[in-house]
């Protein structure tokens, strides 16, 4: 075990503390608000990730694949482009949050005074992220996977505490996106205090290989900003085009869906972060650019997409396992959601690996069209079918841009694409094994829920061991690299 394998299997499992620490923190709001107020929070929180998300992919990745293919020697060389890269950051950061408060003074939002506080800390909390994500971005060119894994933790345990004290405090929800804004503040300063070797912010001059290098910037950020759109416009479609004395509460039930289903998408964020700088690192037609995107596609179909058929098989236990009974009328949705959700995991995966190897221009093509059909099918469906309308109009957004993400990556690289039908018959005996034991879980409570279904988990982990379809060349990819 070198340093960058074991920063990897801890950004790895650092997602996953992530993932239940931030859902632990849903599940107690969903218990100590109201709906429309754990509604309101619902809303914030997908500003955030419509701000946050699209920064993160536009020049930050630009920055981690110009570091992975850097030797340490030459860092300085390209001190313009890190600083090219915060800068640009910091302009669009700005924008976002400035241009969301302009918004929402001048009433194109139409979300009422009680917002004015929550939208304050969403604006300084997409800032501190802008500026905070070229540094996450040195470190992940560097494959300092462990620093990232930490600066993410330290962030989600401090938000934890502090939102939690504050709304305990009767804050309520401004207190929750208070809270949300002193943990980003920490993690900005842990961030720059693992990048202080590295002080590329005090270079001078103008050099225009920044400009140059920073120009596939473009095409990343149209392509994230339709990720992210994917992922968060069903939640706000609901918001906006439901009828407004009802809109909040409708919004706090779906919420629960979605912080259900986002799980194994976080986790697959992680596994993108590992990935893209290591394809990034060789040729876009070499063969081991080749086989580090295949195995990364394997990966996340095996141990990612499991996840999705478990909240799709037991969405109801799912449910009343971490949330109040009333919000189990959110069961159709959150199956309907699952499923998209794992075509979302899909596209992201096929976009990380197009992008790592110079495709940059075909996600950013065919992913806004998706966008457009979810918004599309959204204003049909929603006024008609609530909860069930907005998770169909992401799952056929999905859909759609899944199959012509699939399309585009079999003509670049059909090797990636051609499948291998023994693997794939078997990984479909290790899924049926899985979703035949969640679904004869009963319902005993709690504690058997989590018994029954750790035990499908490990059934399934051994399937995929027994069937061999687990692979250790991604590690052993990444322990070579650290060794070169």
């Amino acid at each position: 075990m070198n340093e960058t394998m074991r920063g990897s299997l801890f950004l790895i499992l650092s997602s996953i503390g992530i993932a239940f620490f931030n859902y632990l923190l849903s599940i107690a709001l969903s218990w100590l608000l109201e709906p429309a107020a754990f509604g309101m929070i619902g809303v914030s929180q997908s500003f955030i990730f419509l701000g946050s998300w699209f920064l993160i992919a536009g020049f930050p990745w630009v920055t981690a694949k110009t570091l992975a293919r850097v030797p340490a020697v030459e860092y300085p060389t390209i001190y313009p482009i890190l600083r090219g890269t915060l800068w640009g950051n910091l302009l669009l950061g700005l924008l976002l949050a400035g241009g969301l408060l302009l918004a929402f003074e001048l009433r194109w939002l139409p979300l009422g005074d009680v917002y004015s506080p929550l939208l304050f800390w969403v604006a300084v909390i997409i800032f501190l992220i802008a500026t905070r994500m070229t540094f996450n971005a040195v470190m992940q060119g560097r494959l300092h996977f462990g620093q990232l894994a930490l600066v993410r933790t330290v962030e989600v345990l401090i938000q934890f505490a502090t939102a939690l004290l504050l709304v305990l405090n009767d804050y309520g929800a401004p207190g929750a996106l208070a809270g949300f804004a002193f943990g980003t503040a920490c993690s900005w300063i842990l961030a720059f205090w693992f990048c202080r070797d590295l002080p590329f912010w005090f270079a001078k001059g103008f050099d225009k290989r920044a400009l140059f290098a920073l120009r596939p910037a473009i095409p990343f950020l149209l392509a994230n900003l339709s990720m992210v759109l994917l992922v968060n416009l069903d939640l706000l479609a609901l918001r906006f085009l439901s009828e407004p004395n009802v809109a909040d509460e409708l919004v706090g039930r779906y919420q629960v869906a979605t912080v259900l289903a986002r799980i194994p998408y976080f986790v697959c964020q992680s596994v993108v972060a590992i990935i893209f700088p290591l394809i990034a690192r060789y040729a876009p037609q070499s063969q081991k650019a080749y086989q580090a995107s295949r195995q990364a596609l394997q990966l996340v179909i095996s141990f990612i997409l499991g996840l999705n058929i478990i909240l799709v098989v037991a969405s109801e236990p799912t449910i009343t396992f971490f949330f109040p009974p009333v919000y189990l009328e959110s069961a159709s949705a959150l199956r309907l959601l699952a499923t998209s959700m794992a075509g979302i995991i899909l596209i992201q995966t096929l976009t990380t690996i197009l992008q790592a190897r110079e495709s940059i221009w075909i996600p950013a093509m065919l992913l806004p069209p998706a966008v457009l059909v979810q918004l599309l099918v959204a204003w049909w469906l929603v006024p008609n079918y609530g909860l069930n309308g907005a998770a169909l109009a992401s799952g056929m957004a999905s859909l759609f841009a899944l199959v012509a993400m699939g399309l585009a990556t079999r003509y670049v690289f059909p090797a990636l694409m051609s499948l291998a039908w023994g693997r794939l018959a078997k990984q479909g005996v290790a899924f049926l094994l899985l979703a035949t034991i969640v679904a004869f879980l009963p319902p005993l409570g709690r504690l058997p829920t989590a018994l029954w279904i750790a035990t499908a988990v490990a059934c399934y982990g051994v399937t995929l061991w027994g069937l061999h379809l687990i692979d250790h060349s991604i590690w052993d990819m990444l322990r070579q690299e650290h060794q070169s």
